[in-house]
């Protein structure tokens, strides 16, 4: 029997967790582009925010710690004090709503920082940001970090256990910084938005997003079961 884990960061940690020997264990990652989502990229979607005036930054998640959306806030008002054309949308519902809220209005962000609530088609905002930022202190592997790179929005992430290292090649496909990095997570914002973001091949971009299509995905999956069998 085959174990199959959702990034190579689970697996490591699987084998040592368990002080797993055997050489059954392989990542396959979860097939989170389809045709379906690239349909999803393209419908309309209204916000105050999102206008020629303003550069805006999306995060997407439920309003958890895992997420870490507070760090992400106190980033933000940094880069905010900087640059006042910058806005931060924040999707998803959560037990910390209340607790987001008071910081917001703490920290005097109440017109630039929005929490409009869980929406279906998170995807859709792509188009209209101008980053997209991961902050959580951990995940599996966040398939919502995979659907923005593949939307072609700049993406900023932390280099939380696990995924996004593999996600974006080691900095290669977007930038990274450590979890809780307040000053490191202002610098990069700044940096995707207004200086000089990561550069790379097409091909190459291509090549990486291929893992996480479906077709690929279920490709892998038939292989394991042919040579299981």
């Amino acid at each position: 029997q085959q174990v199959v884990c959702v990034s190579k960061g689970v697996e490591a940690d699987f084998r040592e967790y368990y002080a797993y020997k055997n050489n059954n264990l392989s990542t396959i990652y979860n097939p989170v582009l389809d045709n379906a989502y690239f349909e999803k990229l393209k419908a309309p979607v209204t916000h105050k925010f999102l206008n020629d005036d303003h550069k805006v930054i999306l995060a997407v998640g439920r309003l958890t710690e895992a997420k870490n959306f507070c760090f992400l806030i106190h980033s933000f008002k940094a880069l905010h004090d900087q640059h006042a054309d910058t806005r931060l949308i924040i999707l998803g519902e959560g037990e910390l709503r209340s607790e987001l809220e008071a910081l917001i209005a703490q920290l005097n962000l109440t017109d630039v920082v929005d929490l409009p609530g869980f929406d279906t088609n998170p995807y859709a905002y792509f188009k209209y940001a101008s980053l997209f930022v991961l902050s959580s202190n951990w995940e599996g592997l966040p398939g919502v970090l995979i659907q923005a790179l593949a939307s072609k929005v700049k993406v900023v992430s932390t280099n939380c256990p696990s995924g996004p290292m593999e996600i974006l090649e080691n900095s290669k496909f977007g930038l990274l910084v450590e979890c809780n990095d307040q000053a490191g997570l202002t610098q990069a914002m700044q940096q995707a938005i207004f200086a000089d973001y990561v550069q790379y091949q097409e091909a190459d971009f291509e090549a990486h997003i291929q893992q996480f299509h479906k077709q690929t995905v279920l490709k892998q999956y038939l292989r394991m079961m042919e040579s299981a069998s």
